[in-house]
């Protein structure tokens, strides 16, 4: 039986992407379960990103406290790279 203690919800900031993250919140929210919110930003390097990450991360803020169900245990994330790549490594993390 597989027990569920995290929510992975990426984002891309649009309204499909706000209506995945209200269900996500309002599911974890249900199940006691942590969510992280991710936003993969594909255009740039990641050695030279540090302050893009940092705004990134303060969008991804206001993005989640104006959803509808952005309650309980919510960890917000971003990272440069493939989008995929991204929310595999992300995914990979979170279950260890």
């Amino acid at each position: 039986m597989i027990t569920l203690r995290r929510l992975l919800c990426p984002v891309d900031f649009s309204e499909d992407s706000r209506r995945a993250l209200e269900y996500s919140a309002a599911l974890a929210g249900r199940r006691g379960l942590e969510l992280s919110v991710l936003y993969v930003e594909t255009n740039g390097e990641a050695r030279s990103q540090t302050d893009v990450l940092r705004r990134l991360e303060d969008e991804l803020r206001a993005f989640v406290a104006s959803t509808k169900n952005a309650h309980g245990t919510i960890h917000v994330g971003s990272v440069f790279g493939p989008a995929v790549r991204g929310i595999l490594d992300q995914a990979t993390a979170l279950g260890s």
